[in-house]
């Protein structure tokens, strides 16, 4: 956990950016949480961690910078808050097991290419504009949409193979939408309403492991897809 102050010759200081190339190739990094003191992560900051599996911003995240977190090979997944106004290019590139973004910038600006990896995207409920160039032109993403009403984009931000679902109540105003209506868009028609473990815990030896399983319901979901991850990669891991 990065500290939220820090002391030097007896007079405390508030963390609120973290810097150029602060945890460049830290390749035993496993896992991060970053402080709400922090607005600021500065280019190259966690480039090269290919350890990295979990990291978690705050709200009160303003600023993602140029490469921030590229060639975090190890990361699966990765929530952008809302607060965030700027992504720099290249901030996700080359995160080759990125499965899953959560995306819930309201209002953001970003470069170019921030994520190259086939994954799922899934906008949050007020995403009012996504920006061009979100990924690169040859990545095949599939777009979950809860935004209702689709937000503003002047060109497709996705891969050249995009898919997008939205609930049925929205489907028509993305296909009716500039840009969107050129994509393809499906209806989330059976949602899954629920997800049950095999077991309610277990205990797992050092080094040793646990086969979890989970079923979905309804069986004929629209999305049954499932994304495994570790709240704590220090711990266990997926």
């Amino acid at each position: 956990t990065i500290p939220t102050t820090v002391s030097f010759s007896f007079i405390s200081y508030s963390v609120t950016p973290t810097s150029t190339s602060a945890f460049n190739a830290c390749s035993d990094l496993t896992d991060v949480i970053i402080p709400s003191s922090v607005l600021i992560i500065d280019f190259f900051a966690f480039y090269g961690c290919t350890g990295l599996m979990a990291v978690e911003l705050p709200n009160s995240l303003i600023s993602i910078g140029y490469n921030a977190f590229a060639n975090c090979s190890g990361l699966t997944s990765v929530e952008i808050p809302n607060s965030v106004t700027y992504i720099g290019d290249y901030a996700f590139v080359y995160c080759d097991n990125l499965k899953i973004v959560f995306y819930n910038a309201t209002n953001s600006t970003s470069g170019g290419a921030i994520f190259n990896t086939d994954c799922t995207f899934v906008i949050g409920t007020n995403v009012k504009n996504l920006l061009d160039k979100l990924f690169k032109s040859y990545t095949s993403c599939t777009v979950v949409s809860h935004a209702s009403v689709p937000p503003v984009i002047s060109a497709n931000p996705f891969g050249s193979n995009t898919t997008v679902y939205v609930s049925s109540a929205a489907y028509t105003n993305y296909c009716a939408a500039d840009v969107w209506r050129d994509m393809t868009i499906r209806r989330i028609e059976t949602p899954v309403t629920s997800i049950a473990l095999n077991v309610e815990d277990t205990h797992i030896d050092t080094n040793g492991s646990s086969q979890l399983t989970a079923t979905i319901t309804p069986a004929d979901a629209t999305l049954p897809t499932l994304y495994w991850s570790s709240d704590n990669p220090k711990v266990a891991s997926v």
